[in-house]
């Protein structure tokens, strides 16, 4: 449940430029869950916009 709400806001981010609107209800406890800290998530949502950016081209 974790991977997959933070999966979609990451979507949600790239789709509408703004965090799903649940996302901060899950935050904390996904993280916790998945055992990441906050510059753990940024670095995978950096990620997850640069995959997107080469599957544009």
């Amino acid at each position: 449940m974790a991977t997959l709400k933070m999966a979609e806001n990451f979507v949600h981010l790239q789709q509408r430029f703004s965090p799903s609107q649940d996302w901060q209800y899950f935050e904390a406890s996904a993280l916790a869950v998945l055992d990441l800290e906050n510059d753990d998530y940024l670095d995978i949502k950096d990620d997850v916009e640069e995959y997107f950016i080469d599957k544009q081209l």
